[in-house]
C-alpha cells in the first residue's frame, strides 16, 4: 500500500500551524520545498497538493497554483504530485463548484486542470463531485486522474480551516452517508468517464463498500484518512495499527496526514 501526504500551500507569504499539528502546516511558497525536501529524505515520494489563495474570487487566474505546482516539480521532478482539482479554497462562498451553475463551474476546473498539468502536475485529483468533472478532465488534458468520490461528513472540519474552505452552506452534492449504494455507483460513473484510480473519503466511512467499489471497477482505489480522523489518532501507534487495517483491506493507497510518520514502518 502506497502512502500519499498531503501538503498545503497558502499565498499569505507565511508559514503558520492551523490544527493538523506542526508538521501539517499551511507553508509558504518559500518555505515548501524545504517541507518536501525533508520528507522526501524521510523515505516519501507521493504527495497530494492543497493550495489556498490569498484572494476570493468567482473568476480565478489560477496562476498561484500553476507557481506553486511549476516551482516544487522544478525542484522535485521525481516525486509524483498529485493536486487537488477544486473550486472551494478559491470561491468565495467557500463551494466546491459555482451552485446553480454548473457550466461555469465545469469550465473554472477544466481551466485549473490545464493550468496545473501545464505547471507540471503528475496527478489531476478532482474533488468537487461535478458530474462531467472526471469527463471534462479527461477530454482536456492528459494527466493521470485520481477521483474523489466522498461522503458529506463532520470529519472535514479541520481540513477547512486550514484550507480556508469552509462552506457557506451545506454541500448537498457530496454522498449522503446514509445512501450505501451511492458511493458504488458514483465510483462506477467516474471509472465509465476516465478516471484513473479513485480516492474514497472519509477512509473509515468508506470501508463497508471499500471491497465493492475495488472489485467492480478494476481500479486502484484507495483511502484518505481526513483532518478530524487523523486527529483523533494521539500517537504514530495509533496511526500504525489504523493504517495495518487499511492495507489489510487492500487499499492501494491510503492519504493521511501522518503518512510521514509511517514511511518504513508500514509492514
Amino acid at each position: 500500500m502506497d502512502l500519499l501526504q498531503p501538503i498545503f500551500v497558502n499565498q499569505s507569504g507565511e508559514t503558520y500551524e492551523a490544527g493538523l499539528g506542526p508538521d501539517n502546516s499551511s507553508y509558504s511558497l518559500k518555505d515548501i520545498n524545504n517541507r518536501i525536501q525533508t520528507d522526501i529524505d524521510s523515505g516519501l515520494e507521493d504527495f497530494l497538493l492543497f493550495i489556498t489563495p490569498n484572494k476570493k474570487t468567482w473568476t480565478p487566474d489560477w496562476k498561484f497554483q500553476a507557481e506553486v505546482v511549476n516551482k516544487i516539480k522544478t525542484k522535485f521532478p521525481k516525486i509524483q504530485l498529485s493536486v487537488d482539482v477544486c473550486l472551494c479554497s478559491t470561491l468565495p462562498d467557500g463551494h466546491c463548484c459555482v451552485l446553480d451553475k454548473p457550466d461555469t463551474s465545469e469550465q473554472l476546473l477544466v481551466n485549473l486542470g490545464k493550468q496545473l498539468e501545464s505547471a507540471g502536475a503528475d496527478v489531476l485529483a478532482p474533488s468537487d463531485m461535478g458530474e462531467n468533472t472526471v469527463k471534462n478532465l479527461k477530454a482536456e488534458t492528459s494527466k493521470l486522474i485520481m477521483a474523489y468520490v466522498k461522503w458529506r461528513s463532520v470529519f472535514y472540519s479541520t481540513f477547512r480551516d486550514v484550507s480556508d474552505s469552509k462552506p457557506s452552506s451545506e454541500r448537498t452534492y457530496q454522498l449522503n452517508v446514509k445512501n450505501e449504494w451511492g458511493m458504488t455507483s458514483r465510483s462506477h460513473q467516474y471509472v465509465a468517464d476516465g478516471a484513473d484510480a479513485l480516492l474514497l473519503k472519509p477512509a473509515s466511512h468508506s470501508m463497508d463498500v471499500f471491497g465493492l467499489v475495488k472489485a467492480g471497477t478494476y481500479k486502484q482505489v484507495g483511502l484518505f484518512q481526513v483532518s478530524d480522523e487523523y486527529i483523533g489518532l494521539p500517537t504514530i501507534q495509533h496511526q500504525l495499527e489504523i493504517a495495518t487495517i487499511y492495507k489489510r483491506a487492500n487499499a492501494s493507497f491510503l492519504v493521511t496526514y501522518g503518512a510521514r510518520n509511517l514511511v518504513n514502518k508500514l509492514e
